[in-house]
């Protein structure tokens, strides 16, 4: 029994013992597993601290890469501002340039148009230059030396016209011809042909000057001229723009009628002035200086429209309008009318619509012309009408 207690005594104790020492291995183990979970902690936060650090180098690196295409772009900029300043004072200086010399200029030109005055008054000049003898003498050399700048700039301001007149453009000459085809010869209310005429022309323009040729052919037996070229005119016009006056033009020329069926010619001086304003009146005045020696008047109204029909998509179709009324002083009457009375003497009205095709400019018209004065009909030489309506068309080009 003894035994038996001695034993289990034993056993608990070798029991407890061993427990005691499991108890101690688990201790071991855990404080183990303590220091190597630790030790992981702290490497994987080592990780995680070296990853972060490496983003952020790497967005630092970015953003310097970001920065140095921006501070690029600036310096382009900068270039290119500096650039259109440099420009810009480059044009600054050519404009003050340019000013300055246009200011010497304007003072060379009045010195010379003090210098004309001058010339003009030789008294007053005398009496200067008599002043300035009778100065001191300190006063001569200056005198002359006001001369000597005088005359010098004189010589710089006709050196300059001189050069300005040497150095304007030469206008090159433009040529035109033109066809014309119309049911019936009227000029100033006379039928000259009853029947269908042909009327061809060519002109020369430089700059406002403007010589031209142009007739008339019978093409019928009307006048038992069939095929022949019954009038024949030569002009010469010089047209421009009235100085100091916006909106006015001017014209002056001479025309010279040639009859080969017909024994003498005449010739007839002209003037006219043309408005830039509605309906656009004109005036135009026609002296005979030849055979005839009478006056005629014109005064024009018209209108034109640029656009109304379309032959095609790049073919439109204007209108023009016109009307005109005529006046005969008693002089041109007798001549051409045989009545010695100055009269009001015809009206002319016509509608044409202009278009341009294969480099010419065609205009069909509708013309009506009739004479205002009784008197005239009655004693008219042309023909037994005094109302005509007639139809053509024109061709012209230009090179």
């Amino acid at each position: 029994m003894n035994r038996v207690i001695i034993l289990l005594i034993v056993v608990v104790f070798l029991s407890a013992a061993s427990i005691c020492q499991a108890d101690g291995n688990l201790e071991a183990k855990l404080a183990r597993l303590e220091t190597e979970g630790s030790q992981s902690t702290a490497a994987e936060k080592s990780n995680n601290r070296g990853k972060s650090l490496a983003e952020r180098i790497d967005e630092m690196e970015a953003r310097q890469n970001q920065m140095q295409k921006v501070d690029k772009g600036m310096d382009t900029r900068i270039s290119k501002l500096e650039g259109k300043l440099r420009t810009m004072e480059f044009q600054l200086t050519n404009q003050q340039s340019n000013e300055a010399i246009i200011t010497r200029i304007a003072k060379l030109e009045s010195k010379v148009q003090v210098l004309e005055v001058q010339s003009k008054m030789p008294q007053v000049y005398r009496k200067s230059n008599s002043q300035a003898t009778g100065a001191t003498c300190k006063s001569q050399p200056d005198v002359r030396a006001s001369e000597t700048e005088t005359h010098t700039s004189l010589g710089d301001a006709l050196a300059i016209k001189l050069s300005k007149l040497l150095n304007a453009p030469v206008p090159e000459p433009g040529f035109e011809i033109t066809a014309d085809y119309l049911g019936k010869y009227v000029w100033r209310g006379q039928n000259l042909n009853d029947d269908p005429v042909f009327q061809p022309g060519v002109s020369m323009t430089m700059g406002g000057l403007t010589a031209g040729v142009w007739a008339s052919q019978d093409t019928t037996t009307i006048n038992s001229q069939n095929g022949e070229f019954t009038e024949w005119d030569y002009s010469l016009d010089y047209s421009g723009d009235v100085p100091l006056v916006e909106g006015v033009g001017y014209s002056l020329g001479l025309i010279n009628y040639h009859f080969p069926s017909v024994v003498g010619d005449t010739t007839e001086f002209y003037w006219g002035l043309n408005f830039d304003l509605p309906l656009s009146p004109s005036f135009t005045l026609y002296h005979d200086i030849d055979v005839i020696d009478g006056t005629y008047a014109e005064f024009g109204l018209g209108h034109s429209i640029e656009k109304i029909a379309e032959l095609g998509p790049e073919t439109p179709v204007g209108m023009d309008i016109g009307a005109s009324v005529g006046w005969g002083s008693a002089s041109y009457n007798k001549g051409y009318w045989s009545t010695d009375e100055s009269k009001l003497n015809d009206l002319a009205l016509s509608v044409s619509f202009p278009f341009e095709i294969g480099g010419w400019s065609v205009t069909p018209s509708l013309n009506y012309v009739t004479l205002l004065d009784s008197r005239l009909r009655d004693t008219d030489t042309f023909s037994e009408e005094s109302e005509y309506f007639f139809v053509g068309i024109s061709a012209a080009k230009g090179f």
